[in-house]
């Protein structure tokens, strides 16, 4: 079995993503990386991202049929 999904990073202009805007609004959260707020060895805020697929339940990552 195989699942399709996407993900997007949020300072990005994901408003103009025609297929972002398929997705219900109260869904396109779980497609939606956060910034990780780890940080370099010199103290430097790291420019990393967290994206957490979800298979079911609460919070399911939106997943496309392709």
């Amino acid at each position: 079995l195989q699942l399709y999904t996407r993900i997007y990073f949020p300072d990005e202009d994901n408003a103009s993503d025609a297929v972002l805007a398929l997705v219900p609004q109260d869904r396109r959260a779980t497609l939606i990386a956060t910034r990780d707020g780890a940080a370099t060895a010199n103290g430097a805020p790291a420019l990393s991202y967290r994206f957490d697929i979800r298979l079911q339940g609460a919070s399911e990552t939106v997943f496309f049929e392709v």
